[in-house]
């Protein structure tokens, strides 16, 4: 049976025609897998390889080595990357500047890709001897497994094995070394600690899709800025709304072909899935996900026993590779969706004193405000209008106009340490001094929006974006952190807001003050006692006690 190569439904294009010579890794490393491992890669696979490990020609890679912090260095490097290359098996091993310093690969389950990855760790140890190769996932145990496989398979093979070295099983500590000790391959999990320290020339991060913050990922990939050649690789088949990390990740790699920049980017996409509006027991989608259909790994059979068996959720991101917004069953809302729904006041709510709560986005793109205005009923949150863009001088103004058509309110409020912090001083400049929150005031502020919502003492405008914002927001905790709503969980700058403003109402309006001491703040810190303000002041770019 002849099965026709199914490319990827989004991909980026080459630089270069990946056929001529020294233009791809991949050629390397096919012949690696025929030849060495006996194990050819399937027509998808060959054609990944030869895109993901694409190289630069040299006056490309010299073209970016200008934009570096430090050019000279870098054309050292190029200079000495495009040297003449070693022979080893009759067959140069391959050199040059790869083109892509990170590649995301998008697929869905039961293609293969764990297959290509545990061949491209072998090639990348044993055949172009790469000093330090890592692998991680979701848990350290996880990571283990897929170690503990490439292990056995190495120990097994006559050619490999003669090469295989020191192997240390320790818990925790578990490696592997070529002969000499000069090539390791270890297994980490993704958190704040994982790869401190260490230099590492080929970075496997698997299943990114159940990665709710960047902590772990960060450390991780600041480990391959050193190398010559870093490549981080990242594997997953689609996410649902927590997916944060993911997400961001590909907005990041498909935003030059969005765009148009594509040929100057060094972060490569490859995604099969199906059309994201293909209805779900589309055959043809079923295709454009799966590329090893008819290689023995998966079958139409196999698929749509699993579109049986499996939820509508579970079958579009697994098998479609589709992203879905509804979550799985073990994601909780931060406040029940119907509670938060019969809250919801369409009508224009007359309020009584009020205050304003700014929150900017983790990248500084967009800007939200959200009024808390004390009601009858007790608290009334509302999204407020205009252009969302962050820019200063316009936030500044935006503020400005709210407290002059507001009578003075009781308090502007923003947290110190978020990308708003740097609205401190032109705001002051303006004759506008903020509440600043800190780590214990924003753990109180989400505490008492759950309290607030529990007891019905709270409405709001009902706007779309609370509702979209509830769907992905999570919550940070733990690692002495406060609690407090994770920001990269998603777009939720208007519940980070709507608990801010709450928070401030409360305390800034007595009559709505929680009864319970627990969001309370001690009115001195390390370096002193802060000052105490009347309600009707606008704080003075202090913390408040």
């Amino acid at each position: 049976m002849v099965v026709a190569l199914t490319l990827p439904r989004v991909f980026t294009p080459p630089l270069r025609d990946l056929d001529e010579p020294g233009a791809s890794w991949g050629h390397d490393m096919a012949w690696f897998c025929d030849e060495i491992l006996g194990e050819p890669l399937s027509d998808y696979q060959e054609w990944l390889s030869m895109h993901a490990l694409e190289v630069l020609t040299k006056e490309k890679a010299l073209e970016f080595a200008m934009l570096e912090d430090d050019p000279s260095a870098e054309i050292a490097k190029v200079e000495r990357l495009y040297a003449s290359p070693e022979v080893r098996g009759g067959l140069a091993i391959p050199n040059g500047r790869l083109r892509f310093t990170k590649t995301l690969i998008l697929i869905s389950r039961q293609n293969g890709k764990t297959d290509w990855v545990k061949k491209l760790i072998k090639w990348a140890i044993f055949r172009k001897r790469m000093p330090e190769v890592m692998a991680a996932a979701q848990t350290l145990n996880k990571s283990i497994d897929l170690w503990n496989e490439i292990l056995l398979e190495i120990e097994r093979h006559p050619k490999l094995r003669k090469f295989l070295g020191r192997v240390d099983h320790s818990k925790g500590a578990q490696a592997m070394w070529t002969k000499g000790k000069r090539h390791r391959y270890r297994p980490v999990g993704i958190d704040e600690n994982a790869g401190r320290g260490d230099t590492v020339d080929l970075l496997y991060i698997d299943e990114l899709r159940t990665q709710k913050d960047f902590t772990g990922v960060n450390s991780l990939e600041a480990t391959t800025a050193v190398p010559d050649n870093g490549l981080i690789v990242i594997t997953s088949n689609a996410g649902v709304g927590h997916s944060v990390v993911l997400r961001d990740y590909r907005n990041m790699a498909k935003r030059p072909l969005d765009e148009g920049t594509w040929r100057d980017t060094r972060m490569g996409l490859f995604e099969w899935s199906a059309d994201p509006s293909a209805d779900i027991d589309d055959v043809e989608g079923w295709k454009q996900a799966n590329p090893d259909l008819g290689n023995g790994r998966i079958t139409m059979a196999t698929l749509a026993g699993f579109r049986e068996s499996k939820s509508e959720a579970a079958f579009r991101t697994e098998h479609l590779c589709q992203w879905v917004d509804e979550l799985g069953d073990d994601f909780e809302p931060i406040v029940p969706f119907e509670r938060w729904g019969s809250l919801a006041v369409e009508r224009r709510v007359a309020v009584g004193e009020c205050v304003l709560a700014v929150e900017v986005s983790p990248d500084s793109e967009s800007v939200t405000f959200v009024s808390a205005g004390q009601t009858s009923r007790g608290v009334h949150l509302e999204q407020r209008g205009g252009d969302k863009t962050f820019e200063v001088e316009s936030t500044v103004e935006a503020i400005r106009r709210f407290v002059a058509e507001n009578d003075d309110p009781a308090a502007v409020v923003l947290d110190k340490d978020s990308p708003a912090g740097v609205l401190v001083p032109h705001l002051q400049a303006v004759g506008i001094d903020p509440v600043l929150l800190n780590g214990g005031m924003v753990a109180g502020a989400l505490r008492e929006l759950k309290q607030a919502v529990a007891d019905g003492r709270l409405t709001h405008d009902g706007a779309q974006e609370w509702v979209s914002a509830l769907r992905v927001a999570t919550v940070r905790d733990g690692g002495g952190r406060y609690p407090s709503i994770e920001r990269f969980s998603g777009d939720v700058s208007v519940l980070v807001a709507g608990t801010f403003a709450l928070w401030a109402l409360n305390k800034f309006i007595a009559e709505f003050q929680v009864p319970y001491k627990q969001v309370e703040v001690e009115k001195k810190n390390p370096v002193g006692t802060f000052p105490v303000f009347s309600r009707k002041k606008l704080m003075g770019g202090v913390l408040v006690g």
